[in-house]
């Protein structure tokens, strides 16, 4: 026989997949309010790793923009997955500086054993990065958080979207 759980985790958890049968059970539920209060907060700066993903790459922007101003301007591009956090991190901490060291078209390898941005550009335009950084990313990172220390977090890395052809 299964375990039985009391009605109100049942409730609770109503719509989610989690109170089905052989679902492995129910997870509490936690206010934000709580979440907040008991989890670490954000620090100064939030380094943000990875590929075009993190960068915020969109084919169709950067066209539009090197066809209405002939350059691309990192700083309009603000759509990626570091910038949707960091919207997120500026209600609990505001004023955390976003880092992001994210070079679009990079692999995990390249992240770890390439000097610099793999030459990255649209048409001919280089494409410069929204922080620019020397050795490899990896290296990178551990630099900028040796040169800040207690004063980083969170990282978030997304990196491996290039690795398969």
């Amino acid at each position: 026989m299964g375990k039985r759980r009391a009605a109100s985790d049942s409730a609770n958890n109503s719509g989610n997949g989690l109170d089905r049968p052989g679902s492995g059970g129910t997870l509490p539920r936690t206010s934000v309010s709580a979440a907040t209060s008991t989890s670490p907060q954000p620090k100064q700066y939030y380094l943000a790793l990875g590929d075009s993903i993190t960068f915020g790459y969109q084919g169709a922007r950067i066209a539009a923009e090197v066809k209405a101003t002939g350059t691309v301007n990192p700083a309009d591009f603000t759509t990626g997955v570091a910038n949707d956090y960091l919207r997120i991190l500026q209600v609990l901490r505001p004023g955390i500086q976003l880092v992001n060291y994210a070079c679009p078209g990079e692999t995990s390898t390249q992240f770890v054993s390439v000097s610099g941005c793999p030459t990255f550009s649209y048409q001919g335009h280089a494409f410069p990065l929204h922080n620019a950084f020397t050795g490899t990313q990896l290296a990178a990172a551990l630099a900028f958080i040796a040169a800040h220390p207690g004063q980083v977090s969170p990282i978030t890395v997304d990196i491996g979207a290039n690795d398969v052809v």
